[in-house]
C-alpha cells in the first residue's frame, strides 16, 4: 500500500471497503488483524488517504467474500455521492 494525495476514487474505494466491513459487523481492529495491518492503515485506507494496493484488494475479497468490482460499483455517479473529483 502507498501513502497518496486522496481522489475520489480512493475515498470511493474507502467507503465500499467501510460499508462492507460494517455490514459483516467486523471492527476496524478485526480486520487490521486479518490483514497484518495497523488500525491505522485501515482508517487510512477507508478514508481514502491510504491506497489500496491490487494484493490487499485481493485479500479483502477474500475476506468480505466480494468480487474486486463491488469496489467500483457505482463510481461512475460519484459526483451524486457528494465525494469532490479532484481529478476534473
Amino acid at each position: 500500500m502507498q501513502n497518496s494525495t486522496a481522489n475520489y476514487i480512493d475515498q470511493f474505494i474507502g467507503l465500499r471497503l467501510k460499508l462492507v466491513r460494517n455490514k459483516e459487523l467486523m471492527s476496524q481492529t478485526k480486520l487490521a488483524k486479518k490483514l497484518n495491518l495497523s488500525l491505522d492503515d485501515i482508517t487510512g485506507m477507508e478514508n481514502g488517504s491510504m491506497r489500496v494496493s491490487a494484493i490487499m484488494m485481493w485479500r479483502l475479497t477474500q475476506i468480505f467474500d466480494v468480487k474486486v468490482s463491488y469496489f467500483f460499483d457505482g463510481i461512475d455517479n460519484v459526483a451524486f455521492a457528494g465525494i469532490p473529483n479532484e481529478d476534473a
